[in-house]
């Protein structure tokens, strides 16, 4: 990036084209006028609208079953349009309480003579890296000794 100044000349207000801009004019909205009529019972249909008495709800109770005293005289159909399907009958089984079992549990699986034993595939180590020693001296300087600053040790806060 250029950190000189800029000492050239633009020419962009040479080429700005100045386009003419028409000012819309302002409305306001208009006012909100309340109706002066009360909208209790009058709508727009007022012809058809028939004002009628709210009811209170009454309690709604389980409808009370009564006999009839009259006996029934006529015939009924339903046994000439019965249709019987077969039906199976499904023994009852009698029920057998679970027992614990008094053999000891040897920690074997009940299927030990289908395990198959499956040999532990060992993954080949490598040889580490032999370390061979330089056989120069090292010859130059060091800073670690003027770059140390020792820091003084403070106790343990926690006791």
């Amino acid at each position: 990036m250029n950190n000189a100044p800029f000492n050239a000349k633009s020419t962009y207000h040479k080429d700005f084209i100045e386009h003419p801009i028409e000012v819309e004019e302002i409305v306001s909205p208009a006012r909100y006028v309340k109706s002066p009529q009360k909208m209790l019972t009058e709508t727009t249909y007022q012809h058809e609208f028939i004002p009628r008495d709210i009811l209170p709800a009454e309690d709604q109770d389980k409808p009370i079953y009564s006999k009839n005293p009259v006996p029934f005289r006529g015939k009924s159909t339903y046994e000439k349009d019965y249709i019987e399907h077969p039906t199976v009958e499904i023994p009852i089984e009698e029920f057998v309480p679970i027992t614990k079992n008094p053999a000891r549990f040897d920690d074997l699986t009940s299927y030990k003579l289908e395990y198959k034993p499956h040999a532990i595939e060992t993954i080949p180590t490598q040889d580490p890296i032999p370390i061979r020693p330089i056989p120069q001296k090292f010859v130059g300087s060091t800073t670690q000794k003027s770059d140390y600053v020792p820091y003084e040790i403070l106790p343990d806060q926690d006791q």
